[in-house]
């Protein structure tokens, strides 16, 4: 999670050093979702919470992503669409489903972290879901689960039978 500055304020870490490092890091994450690079089926909440956590799980901003499946649940695309602060994200049905539209997707899956580590849904999260869900709905696009993750474990809508 260290910057570029953060990592040349390190005793004995210069600027090669400091991007050496973070190409590094790059790297790596990119080898860990390399086998999901072709066809990605997602269809149970532990696939989703495999392919993501690398992405969000020790993340100090709660980041909110939708994956656009297509009918057999591959996944068509991953999209970032909000970062928020330390506790909260704000999020709008219009981004998530102006996306879905243009990518002619059947359905969703949307993904969160909770930088606390502990991936219990809140009340808004709870709203949220709701929200979308029946705007899904209205749109005949199915948000078919929201899977919340925490420091080495997740909270799935549709597992806990909350959808």
């Amino acid at each position: 999670q260290l910057t570029y500055k953060e990592l040349t304020g390190i005793k004995g870490v210069g600027p090669a050093k400091a991007v050496q490092l973070m190409a590094a890091l790059e790297l790596g994450k990119r080898l860990i979702e390399e086998p999901y690079k072709d066809t990605i089926q997602l269809m149970r909440p532990e696939m989703v919470y495999d392919y993501m956590k690398v992405e969000v799980e020790m993340d100090t901003q709660e980041k909110f992503y939708a994956l656009y499946l297509d009918t057999k649940a591959c996944l068509i695309k991953k999209q970032l669409l909000f970062v928020g602060s330390l506790s909260s994200s704000l999020v709008h049905p219009r981004e998530l489903f102006k996306h879905a539209v243009r990518l002619s997707a059947a359905s969703i899956i949307i993904v969160h972290n909770h930088p606390s580590g502990d991936p219990t849904p809140s009340k808004s999260d709870k709203f949220i879901t709701k929200t979308m869900m029946d705007n899904g709905k209205l749109m005949d696009i199915e948000v078919i689960d929201h899977i919340i993750i925490g420091k080495g474990r997740y909270f799935s809508f549709k597992a806990h039978q909350v959808l």
